[in-house]
């Protein structure tokens, strides 16, 4: 009879460290995912924020336009912080070969459009970039 009951104290023992360690584990697999989770929603928010600040560093201008009778020569310059991919386009016309064309900071780009053009002619100038900034102009060929 006596051991009997040391038997059920026993049981009571092994079922309240079972139960504590089953606990232990669920609790740790819950935390570690939450961890997972968190560290991936943190990565994600600081590349969006970093993507937003270029964004808004980024800054394009058409510095000098030239054309002759079969072209047309434009300098872009960059005076942002950060390097910029443009595609150039003249009366939505693309520039040949030439697009994507990357403007380092600080630094010019020179685009060459093949378009013929005339004396008073209106060509409307297009600059896009990657981060989805525009740039217009309107160039009057003299």
């Amino acid at each position: 009879m006596g051991y009997l009951k040391q038997r059920h104290a026993l049981s009571a023992v092994i079922s309240t460290v079972l139960l504590s360690a089953t606990v232990l584990a669920i609790g740790g697999m819950i935390w570690n995912y939450a961890n997972g989770a968190s560290s991936v929603i943190a990565y994600d928010y600081h590349e969006d924020s970093m993507e937003l600040i270029h964004q808004i560093e980024e800054r394009i201008m058409f510095e000098h336009i030239t054309n002759n009778s079969t072209h047309l020569t434009i300098h872009l310059y960059n005076y942002g912080e950060v390097d910029v991919q443009v595609d150039v386009y003249a009366n939505t016309s693309s520039s040949d070969l030439q697009n994507p064309i990357t403007v380092e900071s600080k630094q010019s780009a020179c685009v060459i459009i093949p378009l013929a053009c005339s004396s008073g002619d209106n060509i409307g100038l297009s600059v896009y970039t990657r981060r989805q900034n525009i740039v217009y102009y309107s160039y009057i060929v003299k």
